[in-house]
């Protein structure tokens, strides 16, 4: 259908299951000059994997989310 959003696959390499969650960390880079933003969609199998990885970079503005993506 022409209105339906492209498929987005899972971020993981090798895996072509499709998205279903986007997983957002905002952290404070190791140099302390400003925050970094990693974001990746991924499959329900892999979002499940998921937790904060830069806990060392957590500051006032720390976001670790996982939101689940529009489908339809």
């Amino acid at each position: 259908m022409a209105n339906e959003p492209p498929r987005r696959e899972c971020h993981r390499r090798g895996c072509d299951e499709p998205a279903r969650f986007r997983v957002l960390e905002r952290y404070q880079e190791e140099t302390g000059k400003g925050a970094v933003e990693a974001e990746a969609v991924l499959c329900r199998r892999h979002t499940r994997e998921e937790s904060p990885a830069n806990l060392d970079g957590a500051y006032e503005d720390y976001v670790f989310r996982v939101e689940p993506l529009e489908t339809r």
